[in-house]
């Protein structure tokens, strides 16, 4: 795991900082305008690109994007409807590209935690005008449920199920989810320390257990925490109006996750087990979007009839597939049943095996879930900074709703959530990357500034007082040899190659 030092560029460092803004900006007006929100978020994309080239180039390479575009451009080419399939095939290569960026820019900033935190958090708050939206759309069905002779249907139309800013409900549901994900994490990092700290590591010698920080600013963290918790309160109610079955059992399941990692904080735990009991009576009181179980169970047995659609599709075209756009082309009207037309066979993975090929599939499965797969090992064997795992719990949480709706319905056709996604995971590749418990000895926004001039540098208590040019193995945590954090004018520029 590599630690790179600071810049000094300070240009480069303003031209960071308006290109976070931009980003920011650009995710935050997302679901309100989305094409603004994609302008800002190529804008970006093209700075990166003409910034660190190299890297991102060398990233494409390494994990094997590259292999992926030229297996989607083969897919293209052999595909009956070339110009279709090549339409359709934006909903993935730019975003490979997109990732690569993203994950190269995360590296570079001296600080990714802080930056992914503001954007958990104004993400999140960008969720609340859009779940009170969601609730209001769905008051006249919810007066007619309940008996209140509010004379609502005669004034506004009644909608069982409601999509607020997104045309979809199930779009809807699953921006939500991940969403839910951020907060969940930002929640985490608010908790109380454990017992432990830094400077009494258990005697084995191994890093000290797991534990949350708040690394929130004092003066702003009470006013911060009720809004996040204001706004995390209305996200199960607006997958509730939705009535997407998927939103709901991911919910549940990030629900769970997250009371099973602060089982010691017993008030923390209530909270959870309450809002998982609330989010149950009300899908067993009021049903999906007014739909009974009875309604719920023979559309999950429609949607096993639409997978099995896929699988000669796969034994016809195993190599290339069809080509985007085939399923829908290959499709007779009503089929299955109450499906005129066909765009995808709700299932991410049997999709691209039918349309892109096998080896298309395999080949991002395994990229992916090496990413994965790494985040979770470095969060394992305790190889993250304490404040480094609520983000990286957060943000995976977030991905697990990804991969969780993907299974059974696929929403990345909406490029809103299509950016979301990819976020997450340039989250799981950058948080790792960047972050060790090394950068503890770094000046960050969380831990207090280091004023040169003055005799005695102030450090946090739990880290000992430490010489101006710090070495990594003076922190606690899995050493690093030969890495030597540098401050001031002592710093070299960064490259532009990933090591």
């Amino acid at each position: 795991m590599t630690t790179r030092p600071r810049s000094t560029d300070t240009q480069g460092s303003d031209r960071d900082q308006n290109g976070d803004a931009l980003l920011l900006g650009s995710l935050i007006v997302l679901p309100y305008a989305s094409y603004v929100g994609l302008v800002g978020a190529v804008i970006v994309l093209v700075r990166w690109l003409t910034t660190y080239p190299q890297a991102i180039g060398h990233r494409l390479r390494r994990q094997g994007w590259i292999w992926l575009i030229l297996g989607l451009g083969l897919s293209i080419i052999l595909a009956e409807a070339p110009v279709q399939a090549a339409l359709k095939s934006t909903n993935f290569w730019p975003f490979f590209i997109f990732f690569a960026g993203l994950s190269v820019y995360l590296d570079r900033l001296p600080d990714p935690l802080a930056n992914l935190g503001e954007w958990a958090f104004w993400l999140l708050m960008a969720s609340i005008p859009i779940n009170l939206r969601a609730f209001i759309e769905y008051l006249p069905a919810l007066a007619i449920r309940v008996g209140a002779p509010l004379g609502l249907a005669e004034i506004s139309p009644i909608r069982q199920r409601v999509d607020s800013v997104f045309g979809n409900p199930n779009v809807l549901a699953a921006y939500l989810v991940i969403i839910f994900g951020l907060g969940l994490g930002l929640c985490l990092q608010a908790l109380p320390l454990a017992a432990e700290t830094l400077a009494d590591p258990p005697a084995s010698g191994l890093p000290p257990s797991r534990r949350f920080l708040g690394p929130l600013k004092p003066s702003r963290h009470r006013a911060q925490m009720r809004w996040i918790y204001g706004a995390m309160a209305l996200i199960p109610l607006g997958v509730f109006c939705t009535g997407s079955r998927n939103g709901v059992l991911v919910l549940l399941i990030q629900l769970a996750i997250a009371v099973t990692l602060v089982r010691r904080h017993r008030w923390a735990m209530c909270s959870g087990l309450g809002l998982i009991t609330m989010t149950i009576v009300g899908v067993f009181s009021a049903g999906f979007g007014g739909r009974s179980f009875a309604q719920t169970s023979t559309a999950s047995i429609l949607r096993l009839d639409i997978w099995e659609l896929s699988l000669p599709l796969i034994q016809q075209h195993p190599w290339f597939g069809l080509g985007f756009g085939g399923t829908q082309a290959t499709y007779e009207p009503h089929t299955i049943p109450h499906h005129a037309t066909l765009h995808h066979v709700h299932n991410l993975w049997l999709h691209l095996a039918a349309e892109a090929g096998l080896p298309v599939m395999l080949l991002l499965t395994a990229i992916v879930g090496s990413i994965c797969y790494r985040a979770m090992q470095a969060y394992r064997l305790g190889q993250l900074p304490p404040q480094a795992e609520p983000m990286l719990v957060g943000y995976g949480l977030g991905f697990l709703a990804c991969i969780l709706f993907a299974m059974s319905d696929i929403v990345l056709f909406d490029a809103r959530v299509n950016l979301l996604g990819w976020l997450m995971l340039a989250a799981l590749q950058a948080i790792p990357d960047g972050v060790s418990p090394v950068t503890l000895a770094q000046p960050s926004a969380l831990l207090p500034p280091i004023d040169p001039m003055a005799s005695s540098p102030s450090y946090p208590p739990c880290l000992p007082d430490l010489p101006t040019t710090y070495v990594a193995e003076a922190i606690p945590g899995p050493p690093s040899p030969g890495i030597v954090l540098m401050q001031g004018d002592d710093q070299p520029p960064k490259d532009d190659v990933i090591g």
